[in-house]
This record gives C-alpha cells, sequence and structure tokens, in this order.
C-alpha cells in the first residue's frame, strides 16, 4: 500500500507542476440535458497536442503557436470548433462547448476508447467497446477479455474446450454476471456458459471489482461483470460476421435490427460455430481441441416514449461437443475396450422482460421491474461416466427510484429467486430447489462536492441456508480536479454448483466425495483504488492502481491435493485472496495508444489440511497492449507474461511408475503469450488477420498417463496453460448503418 500511496503522490505533483501556467479552460456537456461528458478530446487544429475532459466534462489545455482552433470531439455527436482568438488565458475564461447528436455516427465511431476507467462512478469501473472487441477475433465473450489486463482466461482442462475467467484470483463463479441488469451465466451454465454470448452480439462490457450494489443480489464476491447487447434504436441496421481459421473452424455472425418507429423496434441476432477436424498436434493420442457445432438465436423488442420503456426478448441455444482419442466415436459402444471419449450436449432457453417508468413530471420518483426465465439441459458422456444435470431458474425483482435532488437519492425494492437443479453423476445425486425472497435499500448521499457515498443493505430468507444480511458500502472522494480515490466494503453470498464449476475433474479417473453436507459460500470483500489523469511529454496519461482482499467465511474449494486418485469437496474457512494492480496507458499519438500493467494476486486456500498457495495458478501477470491505427488500417499487438506456479502435489503420486514421473512436478515453469492482429477498413467492410498465441507457447504434457484413460491414473484436469500452440485466423465484417 506504501508503493501505490507514493505512486499517486508522485503521479499528482506531476500532474498539478504547471498550474501556474496559463490555459483554456472549458467545459463540455450534451445539449439536451446539459450533463457533463466525460473523456470527450479537445485537439488543437492540425496538430497532435490535446487532452480530455473530466469526470465533470472540464478540460484546460496549454495554447500552443501555430493554432488558434480548439476540436473538440465526442462518439456520437457532431464535432464542434471553437476559436481561441476571441479569448483571452490571463482571464482564466471558462468556456461552454454544446455538442450536438450525429446522424451519422460512424464518422466518429473510431474516436471512441477501446478501453476506458471512469472516473465520474461510485466503483471503479472499466468500460470496454466495441473496437476494443475487434482487436481480436473476439468470437465469444470468453474471447472479449483476451486483450485486458484486469479478467484472466484459460482452458479448464485438457480436453473438452471449456474456458473460465478469474478476476481477483478467483475463479469466475464468485464475479456477478449480469446482461443489462439482468443475471445469466450461472448455475450449470457455468462449464461453458462464456462460449453462449458471440462476441459480434456484445455492445460494451463494464467489469467493476469488490462488491457491487445490492439491489442486483447477494453473488457478487469479487466484482460485478455487465454485459450490453446490441440494441434496436443504436447503431448499425445490419452487421454480418464470418471467421476461418486453418484448424477448421469456421463461424457466422448476423446482427439485424429494424425500427418500426422512433417508438418501436426489434433486433435479431444469429449465430453458429463449427470445428470437425480432429486435431491431435501433440501425439499424445487424445483432440487438443474438441469437435463442436453451435446454433445460436436471439430476437429483442423494445418500445419506449418519453416516461415509459419496455424491453423484451427470447434466446435459444443447442451445442454439441465431441472429445476424447482421437478414434473415440459417438457411436460407438460405451466400453473399457473401446476409445475413450467425451460427448457435451447442451440445450438453453431463456426469456427477459425489463421496464422503467417514469411517475412524475419532475423525474423523482422512478420504478422499474425485471422479470427474466431459464431452462438449461446437460447431457455428457465421459469415458465410462454419465453426467446430467437440468436447471430452471426464474428471477424477478422490482425496484422504486426516489431522488431528493440530482446527487442525492433512494432505491429500495423486493425480489425473489427460484433455483431448481437436478443432477446426476456416476452415483451421485444432488438435487435441490432454491427460492430465496428479499428486499432492499440502497442510499446515495453527497455529503460535500468531493465525496459521494452509497450505502445499501438487503435481507433475503433463503429456504435451504436460512437468512442472508448483505451490508455493503462505497466511497468516492475526489482528489483535484483529475484523480479519484475510492473504497468498497461489504458481504456476498452464493450457492456452489460443484460440478459445473469444477466440471474438469470430470476428465479424469478420481472419485467425488463430499465429506459434508455443503453450506452456502460467504465472504467479505474490501477494496481500495486510485484513477488519476495527468499531461507529461504533452501527452496525457492515464494511471489506476488498486488493492482488494476477499475473506472467506466459508468456501468449497475442490482439494486435489489429498490423493491424486480423488477430489473431496468440504467446507473451508480461513482462505483468503489479497490482490494488486496497476495499470498504465496513453495516446501516444492520434494513432498509437498503449498500454501496461501488472498484477500480483496471493490467493491461499486449505488442501490436504493446510494453507497453500493455490495451484495451477500463476501469481504475477505482466501485460503489454499496443494498438496503432494509421488511416484504414489497425494494428494490434497483446503480450501477457505469466510467472511460476504450483502443481498440486501428493506424495503418493511419487510411489507409481517411473515412466510416468515426468507427469507429477509440483510446479510449472514461467511462460507468455503474444496475440497480434491486423484488420483494414474499405466501404463498411472490415478484413482482419491474426495469430493468436505466436511463440507457440504449450502445455506439452497435459493429460496424465493418456495411454490409459480407463486407469485410475488417467487425469486431464491438471491444466495451467495453454493446450493448443500458434494458430492463425482470418474474417471479415460488414456493417450496415
Amino acid at each position: 500500500m506504501k508503493v501505490i500511496l507514493y505512486i499517486s503522490i508522485v503521479l499528482c505533483a506531476i500532474a498539478n507542476a504547471s498550474s501556474a501556467e496559463s490555459y483554456y479552460r472549458g467545459k463540455v456537456v450534451s445539449e439536451n440535458d446539459s450533463l457533463p461528458i466525460e473523456a470527450a478530446r479537445i485537439v488543437w487544429y492540425g496538430t497532435k497536442n490535446g487532452v480530455l475532459t473530466d469526470k465533470n466534462g472540464e478540460f484546460r489545455i496549454k495554447p500552443v503557436s501555430n493554432s488558434h482552433d480548439l476540436i473538440i470531439s465526442y462518439v456520437g455527436y457532431e464535432n464542434d470548433t471553437i476559436c481561441t482568438e476571441e479569448l483571452t488565458t490571463d482571464d482564466f475564461m471558462t468556456v461552454t462547448l454544446r455538442l450536438k447528436k450525429s446522424q451519422q455516427e460512424v464518422v466518429v465511431e473510431g474516436e471512441v476508447a477501446a478501453t476506458s476507467i471512469s472516473a465520474a462512478t461510485l466503483l471503479p469501473t472499466e468500460k470496454l467497446s466495441v473496437k476494443e472487441f475487434k482487436r481480436a477475433a473476439c468470437c465469444s465473450l470468453a474471447e472479449s477479455f483476451e486483450t485486458n489486463a484486469t479478467v484472466d482466461v484459460s482452458y479448464a482442462d485438457a480436453v473438452t474446450g471449456a474456458k473460465h475467467i478469474e478476476m481477483l484470483g478467483l475463479q469466475g463463479s464468485y464475479v456477478q454476471l449480469l446482461t443489462e441488469c439482468l443475471p445469466t451465466v450461472r448455475g450449470l451454465g457455468g462449464a461453458f456458459g462464456l462460449d453462449f454470448v458471440p462476441g459480434t452480439w456484445l455492445e460494451s462490457i463494464s467489469i467493476s471489482k469488490g462488491v457491487a450494489s445490492v439491489t442486483n443480489g447477494y453473488e457478487a464476491m469479487t466484482g460485478q461483470i455487465e454485459i450490453e447487447l446490441k440494441k434496436p434504436h443504436e447503431g448499425e441496421k445490419m452487421n454480418l460476421n464470418a471467421y476461418y481459421n486453418p484448424i477448421g473452424r469456421y463461424e457466422g455472425n448476423l446482427v439485424n435490427s429494424y425500427n418500426f418507429s422512433d417508438e418501436f423496434g426489434t433486433t435479431l441476432m444469429l449465430h453458429a460455430n463449427t470445428l470437425q477436424n480432429r486435431l491431435d498436434p501433440n501425439g499424445d493420442g487424445f483432440l487438443d481441441m474438441p469437435q463442436r457445432t453451435q446454433f445460436n438465436v436471439l430476437n429483442r423488442w423494445r418500445y419506449a416514449t418519453e416516461t415509459d420503456m419496455i424491453q423484451w426478448g427470447i434466446k435459444a441455444l443447442a451445442e454439441n461437443r465431441l472429445a476424447g482419442e482421437s478414434a473415440f466415436r459417438p457411436s460407438q459402444t460405451i466400453a473399457r475396450w473401446n476409445p475413450y471419449g467425451i460427448t457435451v450436449n447442451t440445450e438453453r432457453y431463456e426469456f427477459f422482460a425489463k421496464s422503467g417508468h417514469v411517475l412524475d413530471e419532475d423525474e423523482i420518483n422512478h420504478l422499474s421491474f425485471f422479470l427474466t426465465g431459464q431452462t438449461h439441459a446437460q447431457q455428457s458422456l465421459y469415458g465410462l461416466r454419465n453426467y446430467r444435470g437440468t436447471e430452471k431458474t426464474i428471477t424477478a425483482r422490482a425496484v422504486f427510484t426516489h431522488k431528493f435532488s440530482d446527487d442525492n437519492a433512494l432505491v429500495s425494492g423486493i425480489s425473489f429467486l427460484h433455483d431448481q437443479f437436478d443432477e446426476h453423476f456416476d452415483n451421485l445425486s444432488l438435487r435441490r430447489t432454491e427460492n430465496v425472497p428479499g428486499v432492499f435499500s440502497e442510499l446515495t448521499y453527497k455529503p460535500f462536492e468531493q465525496a459521494t457515498v452509497l450505502a445499501g443493505i438487503r435481507y433475503d430468507n433463503h429456504n435451504l441456508f436460512g437468512s442472508f444480511v448483505t451490508p455493503r458500502a462505497m466511497m468516492k472522494y475526489d482528489i483535484g480536479e483529475n484523480s479519484t480515490i475510492r473504497l468498497t466494503a461489504g458481504r456476498g453470498y452464493r450457492t456452489a454448483n460443484i460440478f459445473a464449476e469444477n466440471s474438469s475433474v470430470m476428465v479424469s479417473a478420481r472419485t467425488i466425495i463430499i465429506d459434508e453436507p455443503l453450506r452456502a459460500e460467504e465472504s467479505w470483500n474490501y477494496g481500495i483504488g486510485y484513477v488519476t489523469t495527468f499531461e507529461m511529454f504533452e501527452k496525457v496519461f492515464s494511471f489506476d492502481a488498486d488493492y482488494y482482499r476477499t475473506d472467506f467465511i466459508n468456501q468449497i474449494i475442490p482439494d486435489l491435493d489429498r490423493s491424486p486418485r480423488e477430489v473431496h469437496f468440504t467446507n473451508t474457512g480461513g482462505t483468503y485472496s489479497n490482490s494488486v494492480q496497476g495499470r498504465l496507458g496513453s495516446t501516444i499519438s492520434d494513432n498509437l495508444d498503449i498500454t501496461v500493467a501488472y498484477r500480483f494476486n496471493d490467493v491461499r486456500f486449505i488442501t490436504n489440511n493446510q494453507l497453500q498457495q493455490r495451484a495451477l495458478y500463476s501469481p504475477h501477470k505482466g501485460f503489454v497492449s499496443i494498438s496503432y491505427a494509421p488511416d484504414s488500417w489497425q494494428f494490434d499487438a497483446t503480450w501477457t507474461l505469466r510467472s511460476s506456479g504450483r502443481i498440486p502435489f501428493v506424495a503418493e503420486a511419487h510411489t507409481m511408475a517411473s515412466d510416468h514421473a515426468h507427469d507429477y512436478a509440483t510446479s510449472f515453469d514461467a511462460f507468455s503469450i503474444l496475440n497480434m492482429q491486423a484488420q483494414y477498413r474499405f466501404q463498411g467492410f472490415e478484413l482482419y488477420v491474426g495469430v493468436e498465441n505466436a511463440f507457440d507457447t504449450m502445455q506439452h504434457h497435459p493429460i496424465i498417463d493418456p495411454q490409459n484413460p480407463f486407469g485410475e491414473n488417467f487425469d486431464g484436469s491438471l491444466v495451467w496453460g495453454p493446450i493448443m500452440g500458434r494458430m492463425f485466423y482470418s474474417g471479415f465484417r460488414w456493417v450496415m448503418e
């Protein structure tokens, strides 16, 4: 913490070092509601000298000798120009600029920041835009984080192709995933659900660390990720995307919007992908990538007036995966004398409806309703072991908001969750029905100009685990014009789904043992974050640093250290995660953006009855991202360095046959991954080519004893690095505005 505070003090000093100099000052607000616009760009005409507006929409910029015109631009608005010959810096005059909405947003789309850190929100929110998604293949939600320093993405096992995300050193199940304030990718969908949201459907992703608002429930334990999908009234009318790579993966996407009137419109989203080649580059007899086929459709509708908005939609998905030994065929008899195979067949249906209503002319009182429903069915085969699981979920929420003023508001409401699970694996059966009514209230209060406080509490009555009381608090304090410090603290709860969240252990001969009745997971999370922008070398830099700690009162951990042939699940207390991250970014020129970051996670779990470092995880991460966009071209590169880490260790493993000794290392070495892409834009088309894992980094022996997949030593769950080596890809996008 001393290091972070020291850096903050130094950067504040740099930012204010030239405060005595003359500046042109101004403020940028929107035309319709006169609200300040953060991150609008102010540039001297004919030069590359510019600044961004702060959270209050204000800016200050040094005079230059070769220009008198300031160009102001922001996405979705027409550019404006101010001639400074009529102004004087001696009087420190403030100029208020109003931007008008553009009828051709594509003209300024390229000016949107790919990734931005907001200084105006209570939580330190990192927003990824469409521009960020286009910097990589981004075929799914999982792949949309590959150019991001905050969220880690990795393979869950060596066979099925399942991916999971991690934040603050903990797996993604502790992060609450929302689609436009509605729960998504939870429950049984957690195993493969990150591949159920196509990247082309995404409009933006907002990432918040630490606890979140109590209005969205009690499940956010380490953060919240909110997804915004493309909508009828925003953006392009049609978006067509196709993707191909040499290993035989094909993908197609269509997003089509139609507005019947200014108030009423619909969007249809279609997605299909397939991979049918049998790939075994490492020669262990197992497919390194599963054969798969997915069909995905979403239809959403929107009706909006000045005082009311209603949105609703339906979604359907079907996916089939086939993995295992190269010789496996699903038509064969399931027996030890035939090849080992894995099949995962998923059907998923969803609906949602939400509405917002302004109850008075002064817009003081608002009422909102949210309703979602999901059914998820998965039928799987892992060698000789069968898994089948079904989930039916309904969530409902009513929210009333009363604004005392622009800065002070009270939000209150009621909620209800119904979850019905039915799972079977081997001789284990897990059935449960959760009914959870809840009430919540949250106050936003601004005691003085520089500070904003949000305090919330919710009470939920869980039919299986009793009462949940969830207090959460957040505070934002502005230090000067361009710096903000935030504090957060709060409690979180969730019910563990041990099969879906640990599907990797099914790709092994391990026996699953549940040592005792499992309770709800419970944790406290505390955090401090700092965000600032400053000028140096006539360039604008952004810097953010944060520290978060998560303490678990109860956590359900798969214990892989106790035995190489068993995995134990039990209630565990005293585990924790410490996470520190720092990031520095700048637009070096109009065409060049650079971001560097470093993250350290100290995660300690109790496994084999001792507190030790989390296994199969790299505590240290270095990150460099470069984007260069001259004219119609764009070149992107992302380099990630991950440190060495621990592999689950059991003394019993060393008594096994010597020819397997290399499979039982107790640690793995540091490794790095480089992804690159080039794209070319012309007349609404975008052509792109790229390479993932350019260094060809691989975990060369991800499966233990692959020659005997029905034997007691077989294990494909101990994955710490990339399974696939270097991979090239290409594709195109076509957008009709």
